[in-house]
């Protein structure tokens, strides 16, 4: 139970310490460790692992590497038929943690039949060919893209880089292609585990009619075998190997080569969808939508209803249609584009995940994803293109734009456009900000939430976990902040009133909150960010539109230990140093922070390197219509 007393303390920061120091008590007991007690250590480290508790974070650079040498020490003890018996560990993630012994504890072996890895002399691999994973395709124009990567754990022990190359033709040109680590290396967990290697290729159907792939190890070549991603439109439980995207008919044959060829192009209806999110009124989907369809271009558009609120402005209403029925499955199967504020699968696709690989041949769609806030955090798990269903982003600042490039994106994938939000805030600036802050007096508290205080997510509901919230260091910090006799003071003497609003997924902790002062209010919804003379947040995005309005901001974090451990599903925040570097994780002294500012009226905040330009839905429209 997450609400248990364990289960409260399910963090590295909170149990590495000591169950290192008693499996270290254990073996130090023992010559030759019982392998029992070897089994152990190898399960304990694996569900850590597998559930991102295992290694300590927060640590800094010297302690954090000491730590690890402390787990390959003890890992050193245990033989490596009680990890590759083990009947609990993932078959990839076991030779990982024999790879975490040393290089030398398995040895390679390339023959021209077969590479292998040895144990001494007993056999542990023997593969003939080579997995290759295919994660996606794409057809624009005459040109096709394919995005995959190698798989297997013979690259855990092997030194050198693999080649692969793309034999083009029947034969006639082998391109070279460049490798680079692939995100699925983080396999089961926020570690990087694997040594997976992934490509991009593209051909031009006019010149390349033929590809089939090679990889070469030690002066050998290895053919490929494949496996498809449920998004990818081949299927080998489907026995489908055939797909038409626009003018472009694939085929791969029984060999594994791909065959390309142009066919007469199907007139189709263009149908673009548009999307935001269950429980989000109103994002960045609904305001492209908003502005787009008011176009006469022979564009059939609709917004893809999944929650009452968003259905409120009638003046559209025969474009609303209902997330998940049948009227939205079959404009789905006849897309040529998807507009949406969020990424998910399970928020685009009106079929369950077990029908992807069912269905996915008939997926002609291109993505772009209009992104809910700024990205700011390091997730590369999860934000590359090897994960996210994306062709096109669109960003907003130069930092972000940065971020996605590191995970992989190229640069002519990112539309550096600004989210249509900003041009909603464009448009509310009726007033100058000084005055507006000059009327309202107001300062706002806004925390952002955390997954580690919350259950699953039931159609839309999270389920809240009260004894774990209120036993956290987050909620601790915030009441002490909020009963501060120094906050109560110092709103007094400068005349303001602080509005604290909750992140809408902790509005189920609303009654667990409570403060003394007269001068500090709980809202549900806030007025336009130019209203306020300052904000205090954590590690929401939501200080983006604050920047963008040049509104001062403030960076209190008070479980900052939990964050850096990576209990909130990252670690870190890709984000100045010098703001990074000011941030506060003690009540009093963030209210020490706020009065000089608000004496001085200056402070050394949060700057965001926006993108110029304005009227930025009109730009993202038309460049949706080049593409």
């Amino acid at each position: 139970s997450k609400n248990s007393a364990s289960g409260r303390l399910s963090g590295a920061c909170y149990i590495f310490e000591q169950c290192m120091r008693m499996f270290e008590r254990m073996f130090d007991n023992y010559e030759t460790v019982p392998l029992a007690f070897q089994g152990l250590f190898v399960n304990d480290l694996y569900w850590k692992l597998a559930d991102n508790i295992l290694l300590p974070y927060h640590y800094g650079p010297e302690e954090y590497e000491k730590a690890f040498k402390r787990i390959k020490a003890l890992l050193k003890r245990c033989e490596n038929h009680v990890i590759l018996n083990h009947p609990q560990i993932d078959f990839f993630e076991k030779f990982y943690l024999l790879r975490l012994k040393g290089k030398d504890t398995l040895q390679c072996q390339v023959s021209p039949e077969a590479y292998a890895l040895w144990d001494k002399d007993q056999l542990v691999l023997r593969e003939k060919s080579m997995e290759m994973v295919l994660t996606k395709i794409a057809v624009e124009g005459q040109q096709v893209k394919l995005w995959g990567f190698l798989k297997t754990v013979f690259f855990q022990f092997y030194d050198k880089e693999p080649t692969l190359c793309g034999v083009e033709n029947g034969g006639r040109l082998t391109r070279k292609l460049k490798l680079f680590s692939s995100s699925h290396n983080y396999y089961q967990s926020h570690e990087k585990t694997q040594r997976f290697f992934a490509f991009q290729v593209s051909c031009d159907v006019q010149a390349v009619n033929r590809l089939r792939f090679e990889v070469e190890l030690g002066n050998r070549w290895f053919p490929v075998h494949y496996y498809f991603m449920p998004l990818f439109p081949f299927s080998h439980s489907f026995k489908r190997y055939t797909y038409q995207s626009g003018a472009v008919h694939i085929r791969i044959d029984q060999k594994n080569e791909f065959h390309f060829s142009l066919v007469k192009q199907q007139r189709r209806k263009r149908i673009w969808l548009y999307y935001d999110c269950k429980g989000v009124p109103c994002d960045n989907g609904f305001l492209q939508f908003q502005h787009d369809v008011e176009k006469e271009d022979g564009i059939a558009r609709y917004y893809i209803v999944s929650d009452k609120g968003q259905a409120a402005d009638t003046r559209f209403q025969k474009h609303y249609v209902l997330f998940g029925s049948k009227g939205h499955q079959r404009l789905f199967l006849k897309a040529e584009k998807i507009i949406t504020a969020f990424i998910e699968p399970n928020n685009i696709i009106p079929f369950p995940p077990g029908e992807y690989d069912a269905k996915a041949g008939n997926f002609h769609f291109q993505v772009i994803y209009l992104q809910h806030g700024v990205l700011h955090i390091e997730m590369p798990w999860k934000y590359s293109p090897e994960k996210l269903l994306a062709d096109r982003i669109v960003v907003s600042t130069q930092k972000e734009a940065e971020l996605f490039i590191r995970n992989g994106f190229s640069a002519n994938q990112l539309w550096k456009l600004k989210m249509p939000r900003f041009d909603l805030m464009e448009q509310t600036q009726i007033r100058s900000m000084d005055i507006c802050r000059q009327k309202t007096k107001k300062l706002l508290f806004a925390p952002s939430w955390r997954s580690y205080l919350v259950g699953d997510n039931q159609e839309g509901v999270w389920e809240p976990l009260q004894p774990r919230f209120l036993n956290s260091t987050y909620y601790k910090k915030i009441q002490e902040l909020l009963n501060l006799q120094e906050m109560d003071d110092l709103l007094k003497e400068y005349d303001y009133i602080l509005e604290v609003k909750l992140h809408p997924i902790f509005s189920c902790y609303r009654k667990c909150f409570s403060a003394k002062s007269e001068r500090i209010h709980f809202v549900d919804q806030i007025d336009d960010a130019n209203a306020y003379s300052l904000l205090l947040t954590d590690i929401s995005s939501f200080l983006y539109d604050f920047a963008y309005e040049n509104v001062p901001i403030l960076l209190f974090l008070p479980d900052e230990m939990e964050f850096k451990s990576g209990m909130n599903g990252y670690r870190s925040l890709h984000v100045s140093e010098d703001y990074w570097d000011q941030r506060e994780t003690n009540p009093k002294g963030i209210v020490q922070r706020m009065q000089i500012f608000l004496r001085t009226g200056e402070i050394s905040g949060f700057q965001a390197d926006f993108f110029p330009g304005s009227n930025g839905r009109e730009r993202i429209y038309q460049a949706l219509r080049r593409e």
